[in-house]
């Protein structure tokens, strides 16, 4: 702190004591931009330091007028200097530049002017004040136009202020006795060329603001409070009213100070204040309209077929229902039978999102599958058995061949002809006829039991078999007598010929005697 500072005013010495003077309350006008002090710097960064250069050379201080025990003496006009307080505010440090010679204590006190009169406004306690500049804190609330000062006690010689040099012009406002705490009066003396040389800090009063945007989703208002720069001073708190209802202080963290105010769902009035450590709340109030919306809308997805698989090519579609607690969206995706693609298998998802006017989203999702179509082996009709006719051996009576195949090319032994419906393969049986007695509806071979009264038959037993190839239509080939690679014997046979196409049962079988000739 340098030793330069603001002072008020001082009294007249005892040549002009008790002089009727006017007063004049000619404070210097000066803007505060931001936080640059007014008049002689004071502590580093302080807003604004009011009353006198603490390291002028003056002219030795005097005691209260009169007899009188007490006296409040005030600077009313320093040329060259700011002694009103140009902004409300706090002050957080009071300096004077004493000489202790006999022991005094101070009073430090905030002035208000009205008209040629002032009022108490606030005052510390006494405090001793040693010789050469000094420094006290202090928390005293001070309004714009306020002035300063200080309460004594007349110690019958001089007051506890004393420098030597040329008197300086100043104006000054004297109380004897000393003004009561909130008492109005006119000075008892007002004048010139007296010094009293004491200066103050004030710091501004805290700053707020809100970020508030036109829908909150979560409720929680970020806001942040700011105080004057100087180090007594920090941010403490935001004040805040919600629809007119409880004041709340919510404390801050940090500098500038943080915090978050907590607004509930709809639509409501909010004021907020700043309050820093010294005790300074910021005015006028803010307020704002505040609209909070936490709740996101609903989305559901349903099929109007009541499932969730399908298969190729067939007509699917949903229904989209989107709703809000305030009935209004920003995005509505509502739809009734809206269809859905079926046009190749796999499996879908498809998504609808809504929006509701305060920016809060959601999304729902529907999942489907697509089958193909189950595929059936072709159906055919069933396919007819191949069927024998006409069968016939030319000649019936034929000498077996002496050599070769059942089947020959040469012509030898019969030729056998008929018709087969379709082409198949057709198994010809050589049966060779024996007796046999009737056994119900079978020929059987006989026994003794069996001989009596016992119907005659014959019965056929295979003597070999062998194949051909038919095709639909007339076949003709020559069959030589032989089965197995052997001659048939000499006697009477049947020829048993059965049809089949592969993947059919056995067709229709026909029959045929011949006999094989002795040759």
């Amino acid at each position: 702190m340098p030793a330069g500072g603001q002072v008020l005013a001082v009294r007249p010495p005892r040549a002009v004591r008790g002089r009727a003077l006017s007063v004049a309350v000619g404070a210097l006008t000066a803007a505060v931009v931001g936080l640059v002090g007014l008049g002689a710097p004071g502590v580093a960064g302080a807003s604004v330091t009011i009353g006198s250069d603490l390291s002028a050379a003056n002219d030795t201080g005097v005691g209260c007028p009169g007899a009188t025990a007490t006296c409040t003496e005030s600077q009313t006009a320093i040329p060259g200097r700011q002694v009103t307080s140009p902004t409300d505010g706090t002050v957080v440090r009071w300096r004077a530049n004493g000489n202790n010679a006999l022991g005094a204590s101070l009073t430090f006190r905030v002035l208000r002017p009205a008209g040629g009169a002032f009022t108490g406004a606030g005052a510390s306690a006494a405090t001793p004040v040693p010789a050469g500049i000094q420094t006290f804190s202090v928390t005293l609330p001070i309004h714009a136009g306020d002035v300063i000062g200080v309460d004594q006690t007349n110690a019958g010689t001089e007051a506890p202020f004393h420098h030597t040099g040329v008197p300086s012009t100043f104006t000054i406002a004297e109380f004897g006795p000393k003004l009561g705490a909130s008492e109005t009066r006119v000075p008892d003396i007002s004048g010139s060329t007296f010094e009293l040389l004491v200066n103050a800090d004030v710091a501004a009063l805290p700053t707020s603001t809100a970020s508030i945007p036109a829908c909150s989703q979560t409720g929680a208002i970020p806001a942040s409070v700011a105080s004057d720069p100087d180090p007594a001073v920090a941010p403490k708190a935001l004040h805040v009213r919600i629809d007119a209802g409880a004041e709340q202080a919510l404390a801050t963290t940090g500098n500038p100070g943080s915090v978050a105010v907590a607004v509930p769902n709809g639509t409501h009035s909010l004021e907020f204040w700043g309050e820093d450590t010294v005790g300074g709340l910021e005015s006028p109030h803010h307020t704002a309209t505040v609209r909070v919306d936490t709740a996101s809308p609903t989305v559901t997805i349903t099929s109007d077929q009541g499932k969730n698989t399908y298969t190729v090519g067939e007509p699917a579609s949903v229904t989209v229902r989107a709703t809000d607690l305030d009935g209004f969206l920003a995005a509505n995706p509502n739809a009734n039978n809206q269809p859905i693609s079926t046009a190749l298998p796999g499996t879908f998802t498809i998504t609808r999102t809504a929006t509701d006017n305060c920016g809060n989203t959601t999304t729902a999702s529907f999942t489907y599958t697509v089958t193909a179509p189950p595929v059936f082996p072709p159906v055919f009709p069933p396919v007819a058995s191949a069927a024998i006719s006409g069968l016939s051996l030319n000649p019936t009576a034929f000498l077996a061949a002496p050599a070769g195949p059942s089947i020959a090319r040469k012509r030898t032994g019969t030729t056998v002809s008929y018709l087969d419906s379709r082409t198949a393969t057709t198994t010809f049986t050589v049966q060779r006829p024996v007796k046999g007695i009737r056994h119900g509806k079978r020929c059987v071979k006989p026994n003794r039991n069996r001989r009596r009264h016992a119907k005659r038959c014959a019965r056929y037993l295979n003597a070999g078999s062998f194949t051909h190839r038919d095709r639909a239509g007339p076949n003709k080939f020559h069959f030589t007598g032989r089965i197995n690679r052997r001659k048939l014997r000499p006697g009477r046979y049947r020829l048993r010929a059965t049809p089949q196409t592969p993947g059919t049962k056995p067709g229709r079988t026909a029959y045929t005697n011949f006999k094989i000739k002795r040759p």
